[in-house]
């Protein structure tokens, strides 16, 4: 009844009716994955209930054994910035480290702890065992060059923007970075193409316009910069008038 209750409820996306059916099949015992997911996934963004969505998480990872509930549970932790239960679940992952160890989200998971915790050469050592299971996470090179720019290591930053340069200006996420990345190391010409990339994909972004107009300043294009900040300016006045 439950089952049938939950799955309609699911159809018809009518959360609470499906919470409910869901939460009382697993608390009975079910061994249904399908019951856990979509539970995870209907708790973790209301209000109030992304505790009873990591419980659920770990507890599905001691009833199911598959190390991915607890990635779930972490991620939760996370988006939801509870930092001393990320801590408690990758210490918990920890004692069976081997079932995490070839999975990419585990490695941004410890990144992203380090990096609360102000340790950037720690983040980005995680970053780059999360290469070494996928070499195309862009997620791990944005995490790595940020660190970089915050740790101002310029010799390892520009290493790592030649490096990955190629793949970079096909891949939308990393041309932010790469832009700031660019400014930093002084080499303003070099940046405005990764500016202007993104402004091309974001043109509703007025802040990174403002952002690109301070660039256009120093590499010696004023008229141009204030042109752009003018834009800027009044875009955004208009939009909270």
């Amino acid at each position: 009844f439950w089952e049938i209750l939950g799955d309609l409820a699911w159809e018809l996306e009518q959360t609470e009716p499906s919470v409910s059916a869901y939460r009382i099949l697993w608390n009975s015992g079910s061994t249904n994955a399908l019951v856990p997911e979509r539970l995870i996934h209907l708790t973790r963004n209301m209000p109030g209930k992304a505790e009873e969505s990591m419980t659920v998480g770990e507890e599905a990872y001691e009833r199911l054994g598959d190390a991915r509930w607890l990635l779930l549970a972490m991620d939760v932790a996370s988006q939801a910035s509870k930092i001393s239960d990320l801590k408690r679940l990758l210490k918990k992952a920890q004692i069976n480290e081997q079932q995490f160890q070839k999975v990419e989200m585990y490695w941004l998971m410890r990144a992203q702890l380090e990096i609360q915790q102000k340790n950037p050469s720690k983040a980005t050592s995680h970053y780059q065992q999360a290469l070494l299971v996928n070499p195309q996470s862009a997620i791990a090179k944005e995490g790595i060059l940020w660190n970089l720019i915050g740790q101002n290591d310029k010799p390892g930053l520009e290493s790592y923007l030649e490096i990955w340069h190629e793949e970079a200006s096909q891949v939308s996420s990393l041309w932010a970075v790469y832009a700031i990345a660019l400014a930093h190391l002084g080499k303003y010409n070099e940046a405005l193409v990764w500016f202007e990339r993104k402004l091309r994909n974001n043109p509703d972004d007025y802040l990174w316009l403002l952002t690109y107009a301070d660039i256009l300043n120093r590499a010696g294009y004023a008229d141009k910069a204030l042109q752009q900040r003018k834009y800027a300016l009044f875009q955004l006045r208009s939009r909270f008038n």
